[in-house]
């Protein structure tokens, strides 16, 4: 039996980009570039129910959240660094991560249409680069829709607002992707004097644990932060035998149970770039090489752990565009 040629319009096939808005306030929308695709799904959870003899009858549905994909372009500002970690740097263990409201995010396409999505957050994050040798994110940033805030599943809109029109207008602008030398100072080296210098620059990681928190009757309404850890990485071009080997790295003592003694760690680039504070950095993989055609230090890792002064819970890291310069004149 003879098939019907197809027929099909070809400008009808969407093909274009989509970038992110994070605030989607009328007027005053902030917008993260993205670099590739960005990909947006319905993730559905559902619970089978079988029947011997008959396989799977039904699957009713459990859970459903938004979950957004992309790799951020290499701007970054200071309201970006706000929408991308939030209070995750202070946050206790068993802390609400979502937070006292809804987080509404756009994916909105160059073509014209816009999907709302009614309270999404990122819940995994790229690696930060600082320094002029790479760019400003590596990786993708995973966003999660859950439930917006005291809202009913069956609510209009509870999870997102179906796909509508909405024209483009936003534009990156060149002198919004600062890239700026970086100055790098821990205290575990030259009494925390010495600026080391890296190869290719330096990267800093956030790796956060975070657990969903799903109720029955309504799925996943929150995220409670369960610890956050922060890794600086670098192949440093002028650490010395004495630095990879010195007590200052390893402890003051070669006995079992000494313990590692963490430092201060500053990123710091050059107006208008990118800092970093990380009050207590461990220097955890510090591999010596010999190498001609390298310096004698490998890729180098430190992590961060919690500094507490008595009296409060401090933050792991503090991340800041560089302050402009004074103008004393």
């Amino acid at each position: 039996m003879p098939i019907t040629p197809p027929a099909l319009v070809g400008d009808t096939i969407f093909m274009g980009a989509a970038h992110i808005g994070y605030d989607t306030s009328s007027g005053s929308e902030k917008y993260i570039w993205c670099e590739g695709d960005a990909t947006v799904e319905l993730k559905r959870t559902d619970l089978d129910v079988p029947v011997s003899g008959f396989g799977q009858i039904t699957n009713p549905s459990t859970d459903e959240v938004v979950e957004v994909k992309f790799t951020p372009a290499s701007r970054v500002d200071s309201s970006i660094l706000s929408w991308m970690f939030g209070s995750l740097f202070s946050a206790r263990p068993g802390a609400s991560y979502f937070g006292s409201s809804s987080h509404p995010l756009w994916v909105h396409t160059m073509d014209g249409r816009v999907l709302k999505i009614s309270n999404c957050l990122p819940t995994s994050w790229p690696t930060l680069n600082f320094g002029v040798s790479k760019r400003r994110w590596d990786g993708e940033v995973t966003c999660t829709g859950i439930l917006a805030r005291g809202q009913a599943r069956t609510a209009s809109n509870a999870l997102f607002t179906p796909w509508a029109n909405l024209s483009w207008s936003k534009y990156p602008a060149e002198d919004a992707v600062p890239h700026q030398v970086c100055e790098v100072k821990w205290a575990g080296i030259g009494s925390g004097a010495t600026v080391l210098q890296a190869m290719e620059g330096w990267s800093l990681s956030v790796q956060p644990s975070l657990a969903p928190l799903t109720v029955s009757n309504l799925g996943t309404i929150d995220y409670r932060v369960q610890d956050v850890v922060v890794e600086v990485s670098a192949i440093p071009a002028n650490a010395a035998e004495a630095d990879l080997w010195g007590t200052a790295a390893l402890g003051a003592s070669r006995a079992l149970g000494t313990p590692q003694n963490g430092g201060q760690m500053t990123l710091m680039e050059d107006y208008p770039g990118l800092c970093a504070t990380l009050p207590n950095m461990v220097w955890v993989d510090r591999p010596t090489r010999f190498d001609p055609a390298n310096p004698i230090a490998g890729q180098c890792r430190w992590r961060s752990r919690r500094k507490h002064d008595g009296t409060s819970w401090n933050s792991i890291a503090t991340l800041a565009m560089a302050a402009a310069p004074q103008n004393n004149g």
